[in-house]
């Protein structure tokens, strides 16, 4: 079963405890059943414990019918206790770069709607009442993937899905620039350009 939501967890620990520390309690419950598939350190940098598309018991429900269950979601901890202090930018960019790269990987998730908290899903405190979690998910929201991107160069518009969106075309010594290509691609975007129509096309690879 293919996963289909990502439960984000807190890691009830002290936020003061050297990164090398981290690291090492985290991948000593890398085989534990309560496990988690990704560890965010305070630093911001991604402990991987296990293979995504293993079931761990991380959010508490083994009951493959249940919309949200052990078998269909992924488990992405971050370090400190929320339910008592406040992630810091680090860790919340790092969290964010990891949960993106996630939902770009995986055609079953395709946007913040898949993206619940473990409180979500059973009766917990987990991930605390200081989480990010409504930040995640708009910045998520802001960065929803498009099906279809067209840069008209020569009308200075941008169409999305067919939604013409304002310019935002560059001008440097009289020539027009559109530095996107290697963020599209990062995206999984093919990009291509219309020489007729003066158009720079990004396509998703996965359509």
């Amino acid at each position: 079963m293919l996963p289909r939501f990502i439960v984000l967890h807190h890691f009830v620990a002290s936020p003061f405890e050297s990164i090398q520390s981290q690291i090492r309690r985290s991948l000593a419950i890398k085989n534990n059943q309560e496990s988690y598939h990704y560890v965010v350190l305070t630093n911001g940098q991604h402990v991987q414990l296990n293979d995504i598309n293993k079931p761990i018991g991380h959010c508490g429900v083994d009951d493959k019918s249940a919309r949200i269950n052990n078998y269909n979601s992924i488990g992405v901890c971050c370090w400190g206790n929320y339910e008592y202090g406040t992630m810091s930018e680090s860790q919340y960019n790092g969290l964010r770069k990891l949960i993106i790269s996630l939902l770009l990987q995986n055609r079953e998730m395709k946007d913040e709607h898949h993206i619940v908290r473990h409180k979500d899903v059973c009766r917990t405190a987990c991930p605390g009442r200081y989480y990010p979690y409504n930040e995640l998910k708009g910045d998520i929201r802001m960065l929803r993937k498009p099906k279809q991107l067209i840069f008209d160069i020569t009308n200075d518009k941008i169409v999305v899905d067919e939604v013409v969106k304002e310019g935002k075309m560059l001008n440097i010594w009289g020539t027009t620039v559109v530095a996107i290509r290697s963020l599209l691609e990062a995206l999984n975007y093919s990009v291509s350009f219309n020489k007729g129509t003066q158009q720079v096309i990004a396509k998703d690879k996965g359509e």
